[in-house]
């Protein structure tokens, strides 16, 4: 959508129950031009581990250059084994040198679809 509609996003949600990696790779080139946010609702299901997905989407974020914000703790993802228990989560994805937006920090996570619906 970006190439046909020549524009970059600065925000994108993603909720695609499992697929989030298949997602992001498909937004590789919109992510290289470092100025969109990924809110990502990471999914587990009988197919996909939330572990595996959590590598795989780290993976991503090494190769565009980003950090993956787990947003119930409001700390950096960086090992996959932090969220491998849960069966769904929410990441904030960006640029590696951009800040965790302040406002998202202590917000519990049943809020999330009120700060941006």
């Amino acid at each position: 959508m970006c190439e046909k509609y020549h524009t970059i996003p600065d925000l994108v949600k993603l909720d695609v129950e499992g697929a989030e990696y298949q997602a992001l790779l498909g937004s590789t080139e919109c992510a290289r031009q470092r100025v969109t946010r990924f809110l990502v609702e990471m999914h587990s299901n009988p197919e996909l581990s939330m572990l595996l997905n959590a590598q795989n989407v780290l993976q991503w974020c090494q190769e565009v250059s980003y950090k993956a914000w787990y947003l119930a703790e409001g700390e950096i993802l960086e090992r996959p084994e932090a969220i491998q228990n849960r069966s769904r989560c929410h990441l904030l994805l960006q640029p590696t040198d951009w800040l965790c937006p302040g406002f998202l920090y202590g917000i519990r996570e049943g809020l999330w679809p009120t700060l941006f619906y």
